[in-house]
């Protein structure tokens, strides 16, 4: 499931598009799952969010590597 999703995205950004996901505690929110109809015992992966991108994000400082 995981190569799927991380394919799906990288398509996505391959187009134009920007992509994310929401996942977690997000997937669990009451709102949410009454919307998607998912059932008790049911349990959703992620939510892959797909669209036009009107602001990049800032860059930020990334620690480098350090390599025992």
């Amino acid at each position: 499931m995981g190569a799927a999703i991380q394919n799906f995205l990288l398509c996505a950004h391959s187009l134009g598009f920007g992509s994310s996901l929401t996942s977690g505690m997000a997937m669990r929110a009451s709102p949410l799952r009454q919307l998607f109809q998912i059932n008790e015992g049911e349990q959703a992966m992620c939510c892959i969010n797909v669209g036009t991108v009107v602001k990049h994000k800032t860059m930020r400082l990334r620690p480098d590597l350090l390599l025992l």
